[in-house]
């Protein structure tokens, strides 16, 4: 509450008491509407008001602010101009006694845009995060690649408070956060084919991602997959085994997929061109264009430039013409290295 209170737009709001609670977590704004609205609140809101309800009744007041409290609730925001000219003494009181941050929405201020300006300090919050976590930018070589997704993955566990999975489907590499958190062995044993009951349920139909629950052992989790022209790469898993994520936790999540998106076309993009050049290489050879050492260091230098990963393994194949009449059937001798 403190971080959103800071922000530009709220400049004209403040805090009416229980200001030594601002360190409680948002994840929701919600609209208290109804006299008995407060039941289905679950925890992390942040409730606002016109304060239509509790203008005449104090006692309906102070059991709200008592049930939120013990709810988790973030804060109570109310437009004191509008039917309550000012908050009793008695609220104010308890509001502090609990720590329960009461907040002032000035009169003109719309519901829609509270909530757009919550949500965009949610998004812009996680994206300054993992740009001030030694995000690697710049000219990398594809080893590097990797160091970025580790980074992303360890953000987003801190993130959504779950740790995280992320299993290269083609080469089966596994990223945990926290380090081995999973081996690839509990991953299977946790895949659809596996199970036998469980429940599935969409929780974002742009990007495919499903909440699973293994409703025999009572625990679930969240995965998603990125692919590149319709070919899956990666599987992304969050496990949820001390909490739920939620709407806001949603948000990283997604922020997370078009980060991870853009690295994984790049490492697409750069060994497609690593496979190219090699090729164009071995042509350029066989053509004799390479004819010279200084021709050959040149294209080899290529490598370099391009920041290739020139860690991965190679076969040479080195052709030789034999002594006599050359045959290129019969008398060619290679050898591998």
């Amino acid at each position: 509450m403190k971080e959103i209170l800071q922000s530009k737009f709220f400049d004209n709001y403040h805090v009416l008491a229980g200001g030594q609670g601002l360190d409680r977590e948002a994840q929701a704004v919600v609209l208290f509407d109804a006299p008995d609205g407060y039941r289905w609140l679950k925890g992390n809101e942040f409730v606002i008001s016109s304060g239509y309800f509790f203008k005449d009744n104090i006692d309906h007041f102070k059991d709200f602010i008592k049930f939120a409290n013990d709810k988790g609730v973030a804060a109570l925001g109310i437009k004191v101009d509008r039917y309550m000219k000012d908050i009793p003494s008695d609220i104010i009181k308890l509001c502090n006694e609990l720590g329960f941050p009461l907040i002032y929405i000035p009169y003109d201020a719309p519901w829609t845009t509270i909530i757009n300006a919550v949500n965009s300090i949610a998004i812009n919050r996680f994206i300054v995060r993992i740009n001030d976590s030694n995000y690697i930018r710049g000219n990398t070589t594809s080893n590097d690649f990797y160091k970025k997704i580790a980074i992303i993955i360890e953000n987003l566990s801190k993130e959504l408070k779950c740790p995280i999975t992320l299993r290269d489907t083609l080469d089966k590499n596994i990223i945990n956060y926290p380090n081995n958190y999973k081996t690839e062995e509990d991953i299977n044993d946790l895949s659809e084919d596996n199970l036998t009951n469980y429940k599935k349920e969409l929780l974002c139909d742009r990007l495919f991602i499903y909440r699973i629950t293994d409703l025999d052992n009572d625990t679930s989790w969240v995965e998603m997959e990125i692919t590149i022209d319709n070919t899956p790469v990666t599987r992304l898993i969050v496990w949820e085994d001390k909490r739920k994520i939620d709407y806001y936790d949603l948000f990283a999540i997604r922020l997370s997929y078009t980060l991870l998106l853009e690295i994984y076309t790049q490492i697409y993009v750069m060994n497609a061109f690593e496979r190219k050049f090699y090729d164009d290489l071995l042509i350029s050879l066989f053509n004799e264009e390479l004819d010279t050492k200084e021709k050959l260091i040149k294209s080899i230098k290529g490598i370099q430039n391009f920041k290739l990963n020139i860690d991965n393994k190679f076969v040479c194949l080195v052709i030789r013409q034999g002594k006599d009449n050359f045959n290129k059937r019969k008398n060619i001798q290679y050898s591998l290295a």
